[in-house]
């Protein structure tokens, strides 16, 4: 498989680790990176804000002094809801649980099909607040889209340096297409993303990034890449413990996480396969998800509107193509028989890497 091909099929759930390395490469006067799949980080995992995760106004503490002044009246305002959720904030978080099937689809149509997200952003972080892990997780994501739209708006010039360069279709910024990716995106994120300048805006959003990713780790979430162990040899084990979970879990979208997790570093069958196993189980892979859009205004690939299947089959081989379909209908067999260890790689291995 050429490079270009490899790089193309990056799988959805690699969002959050470009995220996090391009954050870190913008803003350098940051105290750190945000948590990745390739870096350990604490096991102190941080409750999300009540007042940064349900106000657009509200700012970090690092925010300079005349992004503070600018937002003096709607900070007042964003303190007292601070104040009056407190208890909720300090309450303990040990006893998450996960939402029922029927709630996680419903969830995940209406993320897909919203306008704009922050009626669902305000519903997902009270129900995180409770204890649900899913909502946690689906908090991380929204923030993680609207991170790569803001990436969007301000990096093109430097992803387009990057990548026009021998990538069949890419299309310049000044596409009608690629604009239309991140007009939708923008109308998405409105009252999400802060109206500051851009070193700022990004470090309000990663955070609330980082601390929805570090509850859905807290409440229990199989899918989240945070606390993975410092020492690579630990990977393996702890990757089999997640794709076990993972695997009882059954879902659509437990089958979709093993494709684009650290989990599937031990699945014995390959990123594409996985996904459409999760398309097979009923995964909405016929629309265009967030992830295709990023990838469209950031790197001006994939704008045709195409859902995940079409996304997939465009950047491999009919050969690897083939092979994808065939490991995809030994995943569904395996599933069907309840047969989980044969989906896994014997304890110790992992993944080369690839589709």
């Amino acid at each position: 498989m050429s490079r270009a091909a490899r790089l193309r099929i990056v799988g959805a759930g690699l969002l959050a680790l470009i995220a996090a390395a391009v954050w870190w490469i913008r803003t350098p006067d940051s105290p750190g990176p945000l948590p990745s799949m390739a870096a350990g980080v604490s096991d102190q995992a941080a409750p999300i804000s009540q007042a940064s995760a349900t106000d657009p106004t509200v700012r970090p503490d690092n925010l300079d002094t005349t992004a503070r002044e600018a937002n003096t009246e709607a900070a007042a305002q964003a303190e007292a809801r601070a104040a009056a959720a407190e208890t909720t904030r300090s309450a303990p978080t040990t006893h998450g649980y996960r939402a029922t099937p029927e709630q996680r689809t419903a969830d995940l149509a209406e993320y897909l099909a919203a306008e704009n997200l922050v009626a669902l952003r305000d519903a997902w972080q009270a129900r995180a607040a409770k204890g649900d892990a899913d909502a946690a997780r689906s908090l991380q994501q929204l923030y993680d889209e609207c991170m790569g739209v803001l990436f969007g708006q301000n990096g093109l010039p430097r992803a387009d340096r990057h990548n026009a360069n021998g990538w069949p279709g890419w299309l310049p910024p000044d596409a009608p297409a690629r604009i239309a990716a991140l007009e939708i995106g923008r109308q998405r994120c409105r009252g999400i993303l802060l109206e500051l300048k851009y070193e700022d805006a990004l470090r309000a959003i990663a955070r609330l990034h980082r601390e929805a990713g570090a509850l859905a780790t807290e409440l229990g979430h199989p899918s989240s890449y945070l606390r993975i162990p410092r020492e690579r040899a630990d990977w393996p084990a702890w990757a089999r413990t997640r794709m076990a979970e993972l695997l009882a879990d059954g879902h659509a979208d437990a089958a979709f996480a093993i494709a684009n997790s650290m989990a599937g570093i031990v699945a014995r069958h390959g990123e594409i396969a996985w996904t459409l196993a999760a398309c097979e189980l009923g995964y909405p892979c016929s629309a265009t998800t967030p992830f295709m859009r990023y990838w469209c205004v950031e790197f001006g690939q994939h704008c045709d509107g195409a859902g995940i299947i079409d996304y997939y089959r465009g950047g491999v081989s009919p050969r690897d193509w083939r092979r994808a379909l065939a490991e995809r209908d030994e995943i569904l067999r395996l599933l069907r028989a309840g047969d989980h260890a044969a989906l896994m790689l014997p304890p110790g291995q992992v993944r080369g890497g690839g589709g």
